[in-house]
């Protein structure tokens, strides 16, 4: 075998290689994607249900941020939640 024909089978080689990574590169990815839309999925939906009983007041904090005096703010208890975070009915 001459030295072209080995040089052009390892070059079919390699192009073979980097064919069967890309593939299994795209396959993961996939799966990661699907795992991630998943994942928005459930905080959408957990959001969704949140929403309903966090206190609008500190957005669930419990704690309300104050103005205060040199360029510094101080935090109070919310008012409207009583600290808990949680819309009071």
């Amino acid at each position: 075998m001459d030295i072209i024909t080995s040089i052009i089978q390892k070059r079919a080689k390699a192009m073979a290689d980097k064919k069967a990574y890309a593939e299994e590169a795209r396959r993961r990815i996939n799966a990661y994607d699907a795992e991630i839309a998943a994942y928005n999925e459930a905080i959408s939906k957990l959001n969704a249900a949140a929403s309903s009983l966090i206190c609008p007041a500190c957005h669930g904090e419990g704690v309300v941020k104050m103005p205060g005096g040199a360029d510094k703010q101080d935090t109070e208890t919310c008012s409207v939640c009583k600290g808990t975070g949680i819309k009071l009915t």
